[in-house]
């Protein structure tokens, strides 16, 4: 078996690279990684180019990564497809409804449409996507990498307690609204993991909160962080996964979460606090408190409800309902 894996080249070092890879290599599976120029600056990148152009045309099984590169490539014929197996790894609908059609008009065209939980498995079947082509796959991660505290380890989330935020800066993860809380928390400590949000709260408000530490993204730290965090935030108004949520419980860190992407299908009251999208300020910074509380109760626990392996994940992308 042999795919053609096609991602935005936008996603070069970013996570959805990182999970076809990983969950590819676990089964033994190799990889035509090719990676589409969108913007201008991209066509410098001569090496990648000239691999996008000797690749345009595939009749091997092809995985697009993620909707937005599937669609886009079909609309511009960027690639064209002579396979009879296609599958598109769908990470979120679009904020904007006039999407919605295009969407729909491509994705039938689809042999599989990989959603990451039940609720976009739900919206694509009410768009009229048939439930056949909808599998969903969750998510995956390394459970040596991500673990609790262990006996002898120590206990730094009880001398320095912080509130962890990670991943990039964008709209949809609603930075105004965490600005907010930080502000209203300002004895506690928040520590950014991921690019943009200095820039974001300077151009926008003015200022850096000062109980804020900022971080550039790390892979190799970010295993350390989520372990040591006093709780894990996410405010996102859209999301797929998001695997952070995974990493925190696994790490034995409870998390507070809007109700997005999978976070209802993972986060009870054992592990976390579960936030409605209208949620008040005050009910926010309530769950964080009542999270830090949890942690010190929990802090030696998996708190992820199931196993989440590689090669089950990378079963599921690439060979499952392979004919």
């Amino acid at each position: 078996m042999f795919y053609t894996v096609y991602l935005d080249y936008a996603f070069k070092g970013w996570i959805l690279e990182a999970v076809v890879k990983e969950s590819a290599n676990s089964i033994g599976l190799k990889l035509n990684l090719v990676f589409i120029p969108t913007r201008k600056l991209h066509y410098l990148r001569i090496g990648m180019v000239m691999k996008f152009l000797l690749n345009r045309v595939s009749s091997n099984s092809v995985l697009f990564v993620n909707q937005n590169t599937y669609v886009q490539s079909m609309v511009s014929n960027k690639i064209l497809c002579n396979s009879r197996n296609i599958r598109v790894l769908f990470t979120h609908f679009p904020e904007s409804t006039d999407l919605i059609e295009l969407y729909k008009k491509f994705l039938q065209k689809t042999s599989f449409i990989l959603v990451m939980n039940s609720t976009d498995r739900i919206k694509l079947r009410e768009i009229g996507i048939p439930s056949k082509k909808i599998k969903i796959i969750y998510g995956a991660i390394d459970k040596k990498i991500y673990y609790p505290l262990k006996s002898g380890e120590e206990i730094s989330f009880l001398r320095f307690p912080y509130v962890l935020i990670a991943g990039d800066c964008k709209e949809r993860k609603d930075p105004k609204r965490i600005f907010s809380i930080v502000q209203k928390m300002s004895r506690v400590q928040f520590v950014f993991h991921g690019n943009g949000w200095v820039k974001y709260f300077q151009k926008e408000f003015g200022c850096v909160p000062l109980n804020c530490q900022f971080y550039s993204f790390n892979i190799d730290e970010n295993a350390k962080l989520m372990r040591d965090a006093s709780t894990y935030l996410s405010l996102s108004k859209i999301e797929g996964g998001p695997y952070t949520t995974l990493e925190a419980l696994a790490s034995g860190t409870p998390v507070v979460v809007t109700r997005t992407g999978w976070n209802d299908e993972f986060v009870n009251t054992k592990n976390g606090f579960l936030i409605d999208l209208n949620a008040t300020d005050e009910v926010i910074i309530q769950a964080i408190f009542a999270s830090i509380d949890k942690k010190k109760e929990i802090y030696k626990n998996d708190l992820l409800p199931k196993e989440f392996s590689w090669p089950t994940l990378g079963n599921k992308i690439f060979m499952e309902n392979l004919n």
